[in-house]
């Protein structure tokens, strides 16, 4: 049985419903492996989807990019794109590369949803194609706040086996835990588990101390499947995370009540609260590996991230001088003992 299969299997014991398979987005996957028609609105739906992704892809052929997720990936991990729901398309550039990117796909008919504001807030900005389909424009796969490999690492086409599992991580990471998220990481493992260079991965995870924050997913489907997988870190942490993660989706998938806010799992729901969201995102921080990045991590998410002060407050540059004034020693007493070593 696959790890797929294993995690559905657990899907199904809890009697999930569909209504709720379609709230945590795992309907089509489920129709799919059912061997069950999808709807022609549906099918049209994924077609648009990608037909805007690759078109969105050529309008950039001049600058380095790469499709993230989408009818692609679906392909890719499931055999079908129309095993994975999408509700829009993303790309990756290079962060010297986004004024140029953005001018490009408005050439083409994009509009742009929001003004650029800068690199430190977020990793993306969102256009809507000449049919409607929201495009993110991403210059980093996580929140700037996150150490992470730089956005070049990602760019073979297609992603390479190991940079697709860091940036799966990554975006399960994102969302605090989300099961549609969780199934393409039980699909990457049955399809490279055994093929991949997992010393690379592993290299990978402790060059930018990300370790158990990769390991956090993969510990859940150990937990869920009963198998044993090459986790780049086995600590207290990750136990902690992934133990709560799985308690919280038993819940969720074993009644038909609204979720609770302080489930993980269902984080993209409707039910969820905003400041629960903010607050687990922050403290799902401490999975980065080093004490003093970590808490860099925190401050300037706090302070400055997409969720931070910065974006509730008129006083921003008040808010960044804050951060940089608590950062400051953080950063002084690593590069001591960095010296030190």
């Amino acid at each position: 049985m696959s790890t797929v299969d294993d995690l559905l299997k657990f899907v199904g014991e809890g009697r999930v419903v569909e209504a709720r398979a379609r709230e945590l987005a795992v309907w089509p996957l489920i129709v799919h492996r059912a061997g069950s028609p999808t709807s022609p609105r549906e099918t049209a739906r994924v077609a648009l989807l990608r037909h805007e992704a690759r078109h969105a892809n050529a309008c950039l052929h001049a600058i380095p990019s790469v499709i993230l997720k989408g009818p692609d990936l679906a392909d890719r991990l499931f055999g079908s794109r129309l095993a994975r729901t999408s509700g829009d398309i993303d790309l990756l550039v290079e962060r010297r590369c986004v004024h140029q990117a953005i001018a490009a796909l408005r050439s083409h008919g994009w509009t742009q949803e929001s003004e650029f504001r800068d690199f430190e807030t977020n990793n993306q900005i969102a256009l809507t194609s000449p049919r409607g389909v929201t495009t993110e424009l991403h210059w980093a796969v996580a929140l700037p706040h996150i150490p992470q490999p730089p956005p070049v690492y990602f760019m073979d086409r297609p992603m390479r086996a190991e940079p697709l599992l860091i940036y799966l991580a990554f975006h399960f990471h994102n969302h605090v835990g989300f099961l549609k998220g969780l199934i393409d990481i039980a699909a990457w493992v049955d399809k490279y588990g055994d093929t991949a260079d997992w010393a690379e991965i592993h290299s990978i995870c402790r060059g930018y101390g990300i370790a158990a924050l990769v390991s956090w997913p993969l510990r859940i489907l150990e937990l869920i499947s009963n198998s044993k997988l090459k986790l780049p870190q086995r600590d207290p942490r990750v136990d902690f995370w992934a133990g709560r993660s799985v308690d919280s989706l038993r819940g969720i998938l074993s009644s038909t009540d609204p979720i609770a806010p302080t489930m993980m799992l269902g984080y993209k729901t409707e039910q969820s609260s905003e400041t629960i969201r903010v607050l687990n995102n922050w403290l799902s921080l401490s999975l980065i590996d080093r004490p003093d990045t970590a808490a860099k991590s925190w401050l300037k998410a706090v302070f400055i991230g997409p969720t931070g002060l910065r974006q509730r407050s008129p006083e921003a540059s008040r808010r960044r001088l804050l951060y940089i004034m608590m950062s400051r020693p953080l950063r002084l007493v690593s590069e001591a003992i960095t010296a030190r070593r």
